[in-house]
């Protein structure tokens, strides 16, 4: 009689195993049943084709499979290129150039853009960040399984030199291929039109903190600028020689009912200096940049470096790819036609040195 109990609760384990057993068998063979209509319906309307212009372009189209249900899309010819942030819009300008992705804007991101160290850690192995470039709407995912070839690096270093050596197993070859420049934007009625240089540190560095130091009236000098760490890094390089940039102007927030403090949005204030790249100054209405030192920020003052917070552009590769698709693809950048679209960009060519 007392064995009774034991097997009731036997009993009951049993029931509840042979449920649970059921229910994954259920789940299992839905899961099967949406695979499988997924697969013949991604069989049956294949994407577009991406049209391409010589003399780069994609690979074929690769179908997908029962265990990978996306379509997938070589690489060809085209150089698998990953930009640290300061020059994506430089990447994406060569993608559009020769990639055409049908019903995409014209403004989506087709080239992975990422601070320089993943970069950097990405060429190493691709899996760190992965290749984003990626059409949602037909399903298709490039290739990436070759690896990157290509980087667009801002300020190109003998550590970046060594750190991608000692982990290839490989030399490098980099070449300067684009210039731009660090701005000061200020509002188009503001009457101080530069600064020394030295006025600029100061101003950077918090010593100078009011326009009358400047000229102008008695007002606060607000600093905004959009946390990157490209852009400190390139105003530690060639303006604060490791003194730190001061905080940009705050605001506070609420999120989850809580205030916080975050980095408030620059909307042409007049008593505000914008810091940014040449490219987004220019094309801030209502503004004006300043010079500094008497000089803009025009094409030859950034080439010659009279200008002083330049940066330059890197296109890195291994040199074993000298004679493969990243080689080629450099070889073309220093043509008529490749330094017109990287001035069309809004970026400055380098000339080829030998």
């Amino acid at each position: 009689m007392k064995a009774k109990p034991v097997l009731r609760s036997v009993s009951v384990i049993i029931l509840v195993c042979l449920l649970f057993t059921s229910l994954t068998a259920c789940k299992d063979s839905d899961e099967t049943k949406y695979s499988e209509e997924l697969y013949q319906e991604l069989m049956a309307t294949p994407p577009t084709v991406y049209e391409t212009k010589k003399p780069f372009s994609l690979g074929e189209l690769i179908p997908p499979t029962k265990d990978s249900l996306i379509w997938k899309i070589g690489y060809g010819n085209f150089p698998a290129i990953m930009c640290s942030n300061l020059f994506a819009d430089l990447g994406n300008g060569f993608a559009r150039a020769f990639l055409d992705f049908p019903g995409r804007d014209k403004e989506e991101s087709f080239v992975a853009d990422v601070e320089k160290s993943y970069a950097l850690a990405s060429f190493l192995d691709p899996r760190i960040y992965g290749f984003p470039m990626y059409d949602p709407e037909q399903r298709v995912e490039f290739d990436g399984s070759a690896g990157l070839n290509l980087l667009l690096l801002t300020e190109y270093n003998q550590e970046d030199r060594t750190y991608l050596e000692n982990g290839t197993g490989e030399k490098v070859t980099a070449v300067e291929i684009a210039r731009s420049a660090v701005v000061f934007v200020v509002h188009g009625d503001n009457p101080v039109d530069g600064l020394t240089f030295g006025q600029l540190k100061d101003v950077l560095t918090g010593r100078i903190t009011n326009w009358s130091e400047l000229g102008w009236d008695s007002r606060p000098i607000g600093l905004y600028y959009e946390s990157n760490a490209e852009l400190k890094a390139v105003l530690d390089l060639r303006v604060l020689g490791g003194e730190g940039l001061c905080d940009p102007v705050m605001e506070t927030e609420t999120m989850g009912g809580l205030d916080v403090l975050v980095r408030a949005p620059y909307e042409n204030q007049p008593e505000a200096i914008y810091i940014t790249v040449l490219r987004e100054g220019k094309e801030m209405a209502g503004n004006k940049i300043l010079a500094i030192d008497e000089t803009t920020p025009v094409a030859d003052a950034i080439l010659n470096n009279k200008y002083p917070v330049t940066f330059g552009c890197f296109a890195v590769h291994r040199t074993s790819d000298e004679n493969g698709t990243p080689g080629r693809f450099v070889e073309w950048i220093f043509s008529q036609d490749g330094a017109q679209l990287i001035e069309t960009i809004g970026f400055v060519p380098v000339p080829y040195a030998d």
